[in-house]
């Protein structure tokens, strides 16, 4: 539908209402009259509820997830590290044997290495 057919059956059901209403009897318009005085003082009497609470609701959410970020956030606490673990970490070489460690400090703790038989 084209805006200039919109325009037109706008135009056919107003003249067609507006006759509508010329035939009605007096008393029917004088009731539709007061209805509608009452709907639009029961509209206005009405409380409206807007969107503006969402503003108070959006700032507290943001001042809660703040306030969690900031309470929760620790900063990475900084490993003081001796000349020995900086030099062990420049070497790069014998990494292995340290990430093995627990395994040679369990070693010693078992049998001595003398006492196991010649043939094994």
């Amino acid at each position: 539908m084209s805006h200039n057919d919109e325009q037109q059956f706008l135009e056919r059901v107003r003249s067609r209402l507006d006759e509508s209403v010329a035939e009605m009897d007096p008393l029917s318009l004088q009731r539709l009259r007061s209805m509608r005085r009452e709907a639009l003082q029961a509209g206005a009497a009405a409380p409206r509820w807007s969107g503006a609470w969402f503003v108070p609701a959006g700032a507290m959410g943001a001042v809660l997830l703040l306030s969690l970020v900031f309470a929760l956030w620790q900063p990475v606490a900084d490993i003081p590290l001796s000349a020995a673990d900086m030099e062990l970490l420049a070497a790069g070489d014998n990494l292995e044997l340290y990430e093995n460690i627990e395994f040679y400090q369990w070693l010693p703790a078992v049998e001595p290495a003398s006492d196991l038989p010649a043939d094994a």
